[in-house]
């Protein structure tokens, strides 16, 4: 039951981004355009709070690379040792690593 509840609430989650998409996109273009130098009414604080707000939505939404953890060796009673990165267990939103 637990397995079909996460593929259902991972699946919502993709459906949703996938759906705000546009929004978000729009978000950053219309942020774009009301911080441009060029346009007239950038500077005023009107133009401003909407840029920083479109930008803060936008960012909110955008999806980041999984990081590298760059663990490769660590010292262990002040010998060099060499880490091996086991995955113990796989789900949907991420995967539970063991470090030896």
């Amino acid at each position: 039951m637990k397995e079909a509840f996460n593929a259902f609430a991972y699946a919502a989650y993709e459906w949703g981004m996938t759906a705000m998409k546009p929004a978000t996109l729009f978000a950053g273009v219309a942020s774009e355009m009301l911080s441009h130098p060029a346009n007239p009414v950038a500077g005023g604080w009107g133009s401003r709070t909407a840029a920083a707000a479109l930008d803060v939505f936008q960012h909110s939404l955008r999806r980041y690379p999984k990081p590298e953890f760059g663990l490769h060796e660590t010292d262990v009673n002040g010998v060099t040792v060499p880490v091996e990165i086991e995955t113990v267990e796989r789900a949907p939103f991420g995967s539970l690593l063991r470090f030896r």
